[in-house]
């Protein structure tokens, strides 16, 4: 399965690397926020949460470092608790081209930038492996773990409206001395402190999270989105290219 562990290796990397390379941008507020920063907080984790622990999933990741954009566009469909996979389809899209994964009955379909386009055959280890690498706690890593407790302790909420929530955050107040030690929170937190400006936005449908984008300004601008297209109890329909010249 080297091809797909290759996949996993460089989508990873990506999003490591937009965030070292982030900076933020507006806040503002057009009508007085009525949403407290711990309701958000609340709001915004449980949306993730809900990401993590599903099984039927679709999900578009969208990073921006200056003129620079990639896309990471996601539908899963897991068999219980991530123990094997009924379909999946993971499509990077950057300035090299698109990098793509598809499984359908037990077989993963790879195309590394139209180089290289593979048929796998999959055993049940192999389905159960790709299911825990390719989720979307591995490729919203990043976001996931930004927005946790010591980010929104740090943040002050500036308008609401029409669905959309933004808020500010404090660099200089923003301290992840009682979170977790871990690498990536390190190289996230040394990355805020050198920027001007972050700032946060949720958008809503309703009471739903729908959409969360974090801008980072400094040298370079920068954001990273997370548009949440809906999980479900039942598998999601994935519209499969034609794969009759993957070999």
């Amino acid at each position: 399965m080297k091809h797909l562990k290759y996949l996993v290796v460089v989508f990873a990397l990506l999003l490591s690397l937009v965030l070292v390379g982030c900076g933020t941008g507006e806040g503002g507020g057009e009508k007085k926020p009525s949403k407290t920063v711990d309701e958000l907080k609340t709001e915004v984790q449980a949306a993730l949460e809900q990401y993590i622990i599903a099984d039927h999933g679709s999900f578009k990741l969208v990073a921006v470092d200056g003129d620079k954009t990639s896309t990471i566009d996601m539908i899963f469909n897991y068999d219980n608790e991530k123990s094997g996979i009924l379909s999946l389809k993971t499509v990077l899209t950057n300035a090299n081209g698109t990098l793509s994964c598809y499984v359908e009955d037990d077989q993963a379909y790879v195309n590394r930038y139209d180089q290289a386009k593979n048929v796998l055959k999959m055993t049940s280890k192999e389905g159960e492996e790709i299911a825990n690498n390719y989720c979307f706690e591995v490729f919203a890593e990043s976001m996931i773990v930004m927005l946790n407790n010591s980010f929104f302790n740090a943040l002050t909420v500036d308008s609401e409206e029409n669905g959309v929530v933004k808020a500010t955050l404090g660099i200089g107040a923003y301290d992840i001395s009682s979170e977790e030690e871990s690498e990536i929170l390190t190289t996230i937190f040394d990355g805020i402190k050198e920027k001007t400006a972050v700032t946060l936005e949720v958008t809503y449908a309703e009471t739903a999270v729908t959409n969360i984008k974090v801008v980072l300004v400094g040298d370079v601008t920068s954001s990273i989105e997370l548009q949440l297209l809906g999980t479900s109890d039942s598998d999601i329909e994935i519209e499969f290219p034609d794969f009759s010249d993957y070999k």
